[in-house]
C-alpha cells in the first residue's frame, strides 16, 4: 500500500516529464531527421545534418511507454499486464541502444561517405553551427563563408551564383 502511495505520488511529475519529453521527440523528428531527409531528397542547397536525430523515435516511444507503465501502475493493473509493461520497456532500451550503434557506426560515415557523391561539400564554418554534432553540407564550395548564414547559402543558390 505504501508503495502505491508513492506511485500515485510520482505521476504528478511523470506524466507532464512524459509529455515534455514526447513534444522534445516529435520537435526533434521534425526539425532534425524529417527536414534532413526532405532537403536531400530535393537536393537543397545547403543540408544540416544529424546523425542522432533518429534517435528522437527512442525518445517518443519511451516517453509513451513510461507513462502508460506509470499510470497502469498506479491503478493497479494485474501481475500479467505489468510484465507486458516492462518486457516492452526492456525491448525499447534494447531498441535505443541498437539505434545508437546505428547513428554512431553506421549513420556518420553514411554521410561523410554519400554526401560528396552527392555532390556537396561538408561546411561547418556557417553562423548558428551549433557543434561538433552537427554537420552542414552546401552544393557548392564557395558558399562556405565563414559567419554567413544559412538562409545566405539558399538565397546564393536562388540567385544562381
Amino acid at each position: 500500500m505504501h508503495d502505491l502511495k508513492r506511485i500515485r505520488g510520482m505521476i504528478i511529475w511523470v506524466i507532464p516529464f512524459c509529455i515534455g519529453l514526447l513534444l522534445m521527440g516529435l520537435w526533434v523528428l521534425d526539425v532534425g531527421l524529417i527536414s534532413a531527409i526532405e532537403e536531400i531528397s530535393e537536393r537543397s542547397a545547403m543540408v544540416r545534418i544529424t546523425p542522432g536525430a533518429p534517435l528522437s523515435i527512442y525518445i517518443i516511444i519511451i516517453s509513451i511507454v513510461v507513462a502508460i507503465g506509470s499510470v497502469l501502475k498506479a491503478i493497479p493493473c494485474g501481475a500479467s499486464v505489468a510484465k507486458i509493461i516492462d518486457r516492452i520497456f526492456c525491448m525499447s532500451n534494447i531498441f535505443g541502444a541498437s539505434l545508437i550503434a546505428v547513428c554512431i557506426f553506421v549513420l556518420t560515415p553514411l554521410q561523410y561517405y554519400a554526401m560528396p557523391k552527392m555532390g556537396y561539400v561538408r561546411c561547418n564554418i556557417l553562423e548558428d553551427h551549433p557543434n561538433m554534432y552537427f554537420t552542414d553540407w552546401v552544393k557548392k564550395p564557395e558558399w562556405c563563408v565563414s559567419g554567413k548564414s544559412r538562409e545566405w547559402v539558399r538565397e546564393q543558390a536562388a540567385v544562381g551564383r
